[in-house]
């Protein structure tokens, strides 16, 4: 299932107008090919191990909610991943759509669900909130997914979910994330890889 989702984010970044360099497509896309080709080789691809990690991690850290912040969930997961998401974090962690994306992965919920939430505790005062709360507040219009299960399924259907919005988002111009925090993991990646070659 894991190797699907990599190739899904992969082919992402390949067919993406607009967002990348050119050289960082081409080397999206020899990735893809090197997967195709060493599917079952892990020590041979460079940077999904990476996002695969992520996915791992992301299963065992359930989301609290609390202020909707955050920031335990994405303490859990970063005590968990490499310096290579610490890296990450800490160079595109300011930005808005990491952040959206980022909330929309460590709670399970897309952004609009975040959005009405938050407007929620505001409006009725409440600091924190839990999962039962989530649903006796919000009924059954919010339900976070369940990824933290033994079937590897639910990730790829959780990916697929934020995918189908981002693509929804961005036909009709409404706010939020425009990429996956997968994705935008592995093009930081990529670049990232792409530039330190340059330079040596």
């Amino acid at each position: 299932i894991f190797s699907l989702l990599i190739e899904d984010v992969y082919q992402v970044i390949v067919e993406r107008d607009g967002y990348y360099s050119a050289r960082v497509r081409r080397r999206a896309a020899m990735g893809l090919i090197h997967l195709w080709e060493h599917r079952f080789d892990r020590t041979l691809i460079d940077y999904a191990p990476t996002v695969i990690d992520l996915w791992r991690v992301r299963r065992r850290v359930a989301p609290v909610f609390g202020t909707m912040l955050g920031t335990r969930e994405l303490v859990k997961l970063s005590a968990l991943l490499s310096d290579r998401w610490h890296r990450f974090l800490i160079e595109r962690g300011d930005d808005q759509e990491v952040l959206q994306a980022l909330q929309e992965f460590v709670f399970g919920l897309l952004h609009e669900d975040i959005v009405l939430i938050n407007r929620t505790m505001q409006l009725q005062k409440i600091p924190v909130i839990d999962r039962d709360d989530l649903i006796g507040k919000l009924g059954e219009q919010i339900r976070p997914v369940e990824v933290d299960s033994s079937d590897p399924r639910e990730m790829y259907r959780f990916y697929q979910r934020r995918s189908s919005c981002i693509k929804r988002r961005a036909l009709a111009n409404q706010p939020g994330p425009r990429r996956t925090l997968e994705e935008l993991l592995l093009a930081y990646l990529i670049d990232k890889d792409q530039t330190a070659t340059t330079e040596a």
